[in-house]
């Protein structure tokens, strides 16, 4: 079981974090206040004056554990990760797509498609909700104005309709 959102915030001004095999140790001054196993927590944040060492950023970088530096007032300074992995085939493909015509038309479609969809559900959801708060407790709450059905998917295909397919163009050429 893995837990998650697990943060340590350190807020002691003067402690000292450092790497005790598979933990973290907080010191301040000679004094060993707290150490916490690594594999409990998921990201580490540390406010004002407070000092790592480098084993234990080596250590947090290894597990996946974010370490973020703030001012005593919250500003944030710096973030310190481990490496990050990514499919470069797959990037490399999705710049290309990018770059042509050819690929890039089909996803704006899709991608305006659908946020006009979601702008008409919208559009459609606050007006009935402006309609049953109008009507007051004259509505049921489950029955909303019979305009809810969304035309927006019918205005997007308009849209769609008018521009050019590039691709069918580009065959029959």
């Amino acid at each position: 079981m893995r837990k998650l959102l697990n943060t340590l915030h350190v807020m002691t001004q003067g402690a000292y974090l450092h790497r005790d095999g598979e933990t973290i140790a907080i010191k301040v001054g000679q004094e060993l206040k707290l150490r916490i196993p690594i594999h409990t927590l998921e990201g580490l944040v540390c406010w004002g004056q407070v000092a790592c060492s480098p084993q234990l950023l080596g250590l947090c970088c290894e597990r996946g554990v974010g370490i973020s530096f703030l001012t005593e007032q919250g500003k944030f300074l710096a973030r310190v990760t481990g490496p990050v992995s990514g499919n470069v085939l797959l990037r490399r493909q999705q710049y290309r797509m990018a770059d042509g015509a050819d690929g890039a038309l089909p996803t704006v479609r899709t991608i305006v498609a659908a946020k006009i969809g979601w702008q008409g559900r919208l559009f459609f959801v606050r007006r009935a909700l402006r309609y049953a708060a109008r009507s007051g407790p004259r509505i049921s709450r489950g029955r909303l104005p019979s305009q809810v059905g969304s035309p927006a998917f019918t205005q997007a295909r308009t849209v769609f309709l008018c521009v050019p397919n590039r691709r069918a163009t580009s065959s029959t050429e």
